[in-house]
């Protein structure tokens, strides 16, 4: 072969390594960029359905919680008045109200426990998603693209130097011989 054949050789090669650098790193973007985007994705649908269990958990919660006091102001009248009738059930009287406060407030109580479990599994379940997209970082995809760029460029460069020496010693060749 040739050097002239050898730097066309390398010029195609060289073309054809850019060619697919950029071919490789655009498809790359496309599918880093998808890949984000199902992410983004499962975590908003996510996000979505968790929120929507939470409001119907919470408003199911707050329509227990007013129905048993309502429940328990009727009994409580009824109590109250059977009671007043007769002066020994005074004692009972005051049993049965610290037993309807208490018992309100274990309601109360486990409404909040309840909303503090379920505020907690959404707080897991957002930090697990993001824990799973993370390693999808589009910024650092972007920059390893950048460099692989840069690296072609400079190759290409390498070819045309490389072809820009190459003729001047053939040139000078010629001279040399013709001098002696």
């Amino acid at each position: 072969m040739t050097k002239e054949n050898i730097e066309k050789t390398a010029a195609e090669i060289a073309d054809k390594a850019t060619e697919t650098v950029t071919e490789a790193a655009h498809q790359g973007m496309d599918v880093a960029r998808k890949i984000w985007l199902a992410g983004v994705g499962a975590y908003g649908k996510m996000f979505e359905q968790a929120q929507d269990q939470f409001e119907k958990v919470s408003d199911a919660a707050q329509e227990v919680f007013e129905q048993l006091v309502e429940q328990g102001e009727k009994v409580e009248e009824l109590v109250k008045t059977k009671l007043a009738q007769s002066p020994t059930a005074m004692n009972a009287t005051a049993k049965a109200s610290k037993f309807m406060h208490d018992a309100t407030d274990q309601v109360k109580e486990y409404r909040e426990t309840r909303l503090s479990n379920i505020e907690t599994r959404l707080e897991h379940l957002r930090d697990t998603i993001v824990e799973k997209v993370q390693p999808f970082n589009i910024f650092a995809l972007g920059q390893k693209i950048e460099e692989l760029t840069a690296t072609v460029a400079k190759l290409k460069a390498d070819v045309k130097a490389l072809k820009g020496t190459a003729p001047a010693k053939e040139a000078a060749a010629p001279k040399a011989k013709k001098a002696a």
